[in-house]
């Protein structure tokens, strides 16, 4: 169609300011809905990841580079905050996607980190964010992989006779491919190079073939429980995606960015000048680089849905000892233990349980209560209603049974607080409604 054609529109050669020739493509509907008259500032983009994705130049350098992404990355979502919360409620036990207790992981970045530098229209300048909310995240398979790292570490480290029970439970974890089964007499040349994670941590000395039958021999007696044949597991289970779920790991509050600098110190020998054949420290260093960066402080929470802990084990480990995400080696993505907010979950968790508890008591025991309850003055009522204001926790079997008895056999008393209008009485019911709503009672 006419109208869907692609037309070239002009992109200025630094935020803000001229123009230069280069061109992008948008279908002539997309002008005409957004107004384009081939300018980027007469857009208003309040979005932090469709700026990065769809607003950059990667002719862009040095000041008009952090230019851009100084104005990237001040952008906030005003409802950020809501969604990280939404998450953190979505992967609680009895949340929507069912975490177990064991397997949430509160850690604090120590250092800066980048993850999916590769993946932006700047050259290695990319940064995993979330298109909703605009935060930075860690995606599952870099989570993954930050687990198996340490894991097959501790299978490099084992003695001997606790090699072949440890590879059975971290293969069973992170699952595994064709390749990964292969052994040295499957290649000509290039052994070294090319064998897997497994068989570099076996050794060569215990990987063989005999070895590796053995395992596949326990791995298909786990996965399906009957007679084992090896070309059956060639065709039915050659790859394996692993029992280990590995959730993106968001923050747990809005997160801090900054820029990252890369300083080169030995530009002309890097650049091949005639007399520079050596790296001499003569040169003046120059920050000529700017990437975005994850600011060290921040706290990310971690899921995982294994079997056991072990996976979440091997996560903790490779967090402290390995990190995540790019330039590892010089110590970005480093994380420790946030046990301050472990804490207040556990104990959040630990709330919620009891108040699932209450809500779900058995009627007999309702009634019980009701009937003792029923048999208190009114004074004794409104006092018990009075502690209640000063709680946040409505986890007490007794609050429910108040609650049961205010709908029953007290209802006076409550319609008495709602037709009072005096002050004292409005906090008694807010109180009231407040705790009717966690406990699931209606108190209409």
């Amino acid at each position: 169609m006419p109208g869907n054609r692609g037309q070239k529109s002009r992109r200025p050669d630094k935020p803000g300011q001229g123009e230069r020739n280069y061109s992008i493509h948008l279908p002539g509907d997309t002008q005409g809905a957004i107004q384009w008259k081939g300018k980027v500032d007469n857009i208003e983009c309040a979005s932090r990841s469709l700026s990065l994705d769809r607003y950059a130049n990667p002719d862009w350098k040095n000041e008009a580079r952090r230019d851009f992404f100084e104005s990237a990355l001040d952008k906030k979502n005003s409802e950020a905050e809501i969604f990280l919360q939404s998450w953190l409620k979505d992967i609680c036990p009895r949340g929507r996607l069912g975490v177990p207790d064991g397997g949430l992981y509160f850690a604090k970045l120590q250092s800066r980190m980048m993850v999916n530098m590769a993946g932006g229209v700047m050259e290695n300048a990319g940064l995993c964010l979330d298109r909703f909310s605009g935060e930075p995240y860690i995606p599952g398979s870099a989570v993954k992989g930050c687990a198996r790292r340490m894991a097959i570490q501790e299978l490099l480290d084992a003695p001997d006779e606790q090699k072949l029970e440890l590879l059975i439970k971290i293969a069973l974890t992170f699952g595994w491919g064709a390749q990964d089964w292969k052994t040295k007499e499957d290649f000509k040349q290039d052994w070294e190079k090319e064998r897997s994670d497994f068989a570099f941590a076996l050794g060569d000395r215990l990987w063989n073939r005999t070895f590796v039958r053995e395992i596949k021999a326990r791995l298909w007696q786990e996965v399906f429980g009957n007679d084992f044949s090896s070309e059956n597991f060639d065709r039915q289970l050659g790859h394996f995606a692993g029992r280990g779920q590995f959730l993106p790991a968001h923050p747990t509050a809005t997160c801090s960015l900054e820029l990252d600098v890369l300083t080169c110190h030995h530009q002309k020998y890097y650049q091949g000048e005639p007399d520079f054949e050596v790296a001499p420290d003569t040169e003046d260093p120059g920050p000529v680089i700017f990437f975005p960066a994850v600011a060290p402080g921040n706290s990310f929470v971690f899921a995982v849905i294994a079997q056991d802990d072990q996976a979440v084990n091997w996560l903790k480990k490779g967090l402290k000892w390995f990190g995540i995400g790019a330039k590892t080696n010089a110590g970005y993505g480093w994380f420790l233990p946030d046990e301050e907010r472990q804490q207040k979950f556990a104990e959040e968790a630990d709330a919620r349980r009891r108040r699932e508890a209450v809500k779900e008591m058995p009627e007999t025991e309702i009634k019980q209560g009701v009937n003792q309850f029923s048999a208190l003055s009114d004074n004794e009522i409104r006092a018990k209603i009075n502690e209640l204001r000063h709680r946040t926790d409505y986890s007490r079997p007794e609050i429910r049974i108040l609650l049961q008895t205010l709908i029953g056999p007290k209802r006076s008393i409550l319609e008495n607080i709602r037709s009072s209008g005096t002050r004292p009485d409005r906090k008694r019911l807010e109180a009231l409604e407040e705790a009717a709503k966690v406990l699931g009672v209606d108190l209409s």
